[in-house]
């Protein structure tokens, strides 16, 4: 009995995967193989990392609804692209966003909005005070390449105290029909703070 015991682990010591309780050493090469898998695992979860919190820089074209970036490599190109024509639906602002009033029954001393000559339809705009949610002006018709100065808080129901009041300029985008009369188009909404000083 006692032979077939050592027989048994002398078998277990020389039979491969089976753990003996000896530590074997690494060959050169079983290092360098260790250690060029571990690299090649550590460099690709850094360029990982650097990928995925990139922001993305790269440039869209004029009609795919994204924005530009602008760098010095396409800057002509944006350029020349602003010069152009907007696109049929588009409308490019031209405006200040702080509109003073001497008080709430005078014209303004420096609003300005403009329908710029890019731009393929006409426009109007009603101002509407946020906070009170009554239109406190609306123009007249702008058409394109024209400005509009004389804003006047002519339709508010109470005057307004002195003070600066956040408003809403909603800009009207018209489309003209065959019989000569105008139908919206679309709209667009600008934030401005009116200024109301006595």
């Amino acid at each position: 009995m006692k032979n077939e015991k050592n027989t048994t682990a002398l078998i277990a010591e020389e039979s491969p995967g089976v753990p003996t309780g000896k530590k074997k050493k690494l060959t050169g090469t079983q290092k360098i193989l260790i250690i060029g898998f571990g690299l090649i695992i550590v460099t690709g979860i850094v360029l990982a990392i650097i990928l995925l919190n990139r922001p993305d820089k790269t440039p869209v074209g004029p009609n795919d609804g994204k924005n530009f970036v602008i760098d010095e490599n396409n800057l002509q190109e944006i350029v020349n692209l602003m010069e152009d024509k907007v696109s049929e639906g588009m409308f490019e602002c031209n405006m200040n966003t702080v509109w003073t009033f001497k008080d709430s029954n005078s014209v303004s001393s420096d609003a300005y909005v403009a329908n710029a000559h890019t731009n393929a339809k006409p426009v109007y705009f009603d101002l509407i005070i946020d906070g009170i949610d009554e239109v406190a002006f609306t123009s007249t018709l702008i058409p394109v390449g024209n400005q509009f100065m004389s804003i006047k808080l002519d339709k508010l129901t109470k005057k307004l105290n002195p003070g600066t009041y956040p408003a809403t300029c909603q800009y009207h985008l018209m489309d003209k029909q065959e019989d000569g009369t105008y139908k919206e188009y679309s709209t667009a909404a600008f934030s401005v703070n009116i200024i109301i000083q006595s």
